[in-house]
């Protein structure tokens, strides 16, 4: 707080910060909450994946459901199918549920196109029929044939050992 003299008067200069995603004097948020109850990933510091169900979402967080209760300012990665993973920071639990906020606020478009479901990255596999295979495994030599070419190819190798030895 800054305090100025203007025209024999004292004024007082300020910075006021707004949360965006709360708005500090009734509760309402900034931006709207989409409702989504779907499942995701969220991924802590230590990278493992915790299975989530985002309960709902906006462009300035969202708010979860998850296995277990997770720490209050920690860092976590959202999966959102469409745009990928984003960033945020949890800002409450009651429970097992949590509140998140984006590091950075995602675009309506994001939000939009997140848990879309009238499309989709996932893929349905048909059964398909085997395939005949044609690299048929050769014949193998009878164990009595292999010892003896092994037995044999040893005696060679000695041969001509002793008869370089003798040479020189």
């Amino acid at each position: 707080m800054v305090r100025r003299r203007l025209r024999g008067e004292d004024m007082i200069a300020a910075t006021i910060r707004v949360n965006t995603d709360v708005a500090a004097t009734d509760g309402r948020r900034a931006s709207d909450r989409r409702p989504v109850a779907r499942p995701s990933t969220l991924r802590e510091a230590d990278r493992l994946p915790h299975a989530i169900d985002v309960l709902d979402l906006s462009s300035g967080g969202f708010r979860f459901r998850a296995e277990r209760a997770l720490p209050v300012g920690a860092i976590v990665s959202v999966g959102l199918s469409g745009p990928g993973a984003a960033e945020g920071r949890i800002v409450w639990r009651e429970g097992r549920t949590h509140g998140c906020v984006f590091t950075a606020p995602q675009t309506a478009a994001t939000v939009a196109a997140a848990f879309d479901t009238s499309t989709s990255n996932v893929v349905t596999l048909t059964e398909v029929a085997p395939v005949a295979r044609t690299d048929a495994e050769p014949e193998r030599w009878s164990a009595p044939a292999r010892s003896g070419l092994m037995v044999g190819g040893a005696l060679l190798a000695w041969g001509i050992v002793a008869g370089a030895a003798l040479l020189f």
